[in-house]
């Protein structure tokens, strides 16, 4: 099943990242001045020991965020409004991607949607008498294949969302703790990835930062807020939930 599906998979993978490109080049999170500085904090600077540097009065020690950076000329251009490129979400994607699957994988995929649906119990009992796909194969179609469309989509989307909160999710977890295993065993260092900070082309950003100190509130770490009330996002027309 997986197997059929993984021949489709460069195409998909390109055709989710030109999706994922044209939402974002017309959809954007809108933030104000204090949202933006609550989203996106100094940052506070570590020793090599991962502990939080101090300066002589005992302040902890920060450089200023991307939002400290944008000059006041910037922020009048951009109408006093921080703009950031927003992703579809796992629901969006999965319905862009739904009409592709079944394009060039139709019978594995109507597979996995039955997979799905089904009991554990079932699915370990079909496997061990090898009629496994068969059974999938005659649950889709007293099920699912008779249903009208939009349930059969509304169905796909959950699905995708259960499969990458369950199984994906999973394997994610277990390559992050796989790389702590070599890093153990074998003495291989994992390198840091470093996520870069989307942010729209305007306000632009200066390239000067300089670090300096804010009064210690707490003997713990200090907490970053990762979201503000008033968050809007901007969507424009006309809607792109549509395959190419």
């Amino acid at each position: 099943m997986f197997g059929v599906m993984q021949k489709s998979i460069p195409d998909l993978v390109k055709a989710i990242g030109e999706f994922r490109h044209e939402y974002a080049e017309h959809n954007y999170i809108e933030l104000d001045r204090v949202q933006a500085r609550a989203r996106f904090g100094p940052e506070y600077v570590r020793g090599e020991d991962g502990k939080l540097e101090k300066n002589a009065k005992g302040d902890l020690l920060t450089l200023p965020s991307m939002v400290d950076r944008i000059t006041e000329e910037d922020w009048e251009r951009s109408g006093q409004k921080f703009r950031m490129p927003d992703q579809p979400s796992s629901g969006e994607t999965a319905a862009f991607m739904l009409p592709l699957a079944f394009e060039q994988a139709q019978e594995p995929t109507q597979r996995l949607i039955a997979l799905m649906c089904v009991s554990n119990a079932d699915v370990s009992r079909w496997a061990a008498s090898g009629t496994l796909y068969e059974e999938l194969d005659s649950y889709y179609a007293a099920n699912i294949d008779t249903a009208p469309m939009e349930d059969v989509l509304e169905l796909a989307v959950s699905v995708a969302e259960q499969f990458d909160a369950s199984v994906l999710s999973k394997a994610r977890g277990l390559s992050e703790r796989m790389g702590k295993l070599r890093a153990t065993v074998f003495g291989e260092e994992k390198k840091p990835v470093e996520t870069p900070t989307t942010s729209s082309p305007s306000p632009d950003e200066s390239s000067t930062s300089s670090v300096t100190s804010t009064p210690e509130s707490s003997d713990g770490d200090p907490e970053t807020s990762s979201s503000s009330p008033g968050i809007s996002s901007q969507t424009s027309e006309p809607s792109l939930l549509t395959s190419a």
